[in-house]
């Protein structure tokens, strides 16, 4: 009765039948957050402030939330424009409510985003790097690709949905496409990480067919699960 969500979705549909009434907003029924009501498709350079925005509200914790909103900008327009990599968004009435990322070669899109973008990346996160331990963590993601070993290059970067699409099938539509387009680009296998303790995405990947295939330490000691999907040329697990 006094789930988070639905009193998000109340918020929303009074404001937006206030914005009706001053003639802000055109005047449609709010309909219940689903997938059925979601557009997914492939995320232009202009989505990449909506991207950032989730990426930061929906892994606050993560390491690349701690380089700013300017950073992640830049990273997820470099994805967007990368041939080698997947960005997808789920769009209801014209606002994007999920994103979902992937590399047919972790290695590979570094690289290109630091010859390419690194310069300005720099400046964009410089206020944080002043800090030593950030510092220290984004030479120790920089170093991850290589200390991946025999694990897939390809991987699924990140997955963010609003709070009120969370539990309506947007991020399993969003993770589909991205493994389906990874497979289209030739990626046999394709890992995903997530911290140890983050059970909830451990269950939810797991629901998608991935394995737990290892354990990995990559900022000063932070143990995260590798999980690992397999896929046939048809794109199935």
């Amino acid at each position: 009765r006094f789930d988070e969500r639905r009193v998000l979705e109340a918020v929303v549909e009074a404001t937006r039948s206030v914005l009706a009434q001053a003639g802000r907003y055109p005047s449609v029924p709010f309909a219940t957050p689903s997938a059925r009501s979601t557009v997914v498709r492939p995320a232009r350079r202009k989505d990449a402030r909506a991207m950032a925005r989730l990426h930061r509200e929906s892994l606050p914790d993560s390491f690349l939330s701690t380089l700013g909103d300017g950073f992640l900008r830049r990273l997820y327009r470099a994805l967007s424009g990368d041939p080698r990599a997947v960005t997808l968004v789920a769009e209801r009435d014209s606002m994007v409510v999920g994103f979902a990322a992937g590399t047919r070669s972790v290695s590979g899109s570094y690289r290109r985003f630091l010859l390419r973008d690194g310069v300005g990346g720099f400046i964009a996160a410089a206020p944080r790097l002043v800090r030593p331990s950030v510092l220290r963590r984004v030479l120790e993601t920089a170093r991850y690709p290589r200390r991946a070993g025999q694990l897939p290059d390809s991987e699924l970067l990140a997955i963010a949905v609003e709070d009120a699409w969370r539990s309506t099938g947007v991020g399993r539509a969003l993770a589909d496409g991205v493994l389906d387009e990874l497979t289209r680009l030739g990626a046999p296998a394709v890992k995903v990480v997530v911290h140890v303790e983050n059970e909830d995405a451990v269950r939810f990947y797991q629901r998608l067919g991935f394995r737990p295939a290892a354990r990995i330490a990559i900022h000063n000691g932070e143990v995260s699960n590798v999980l690992v999907i397999e896929r046939n040329h048809r794109g199935h697990a």
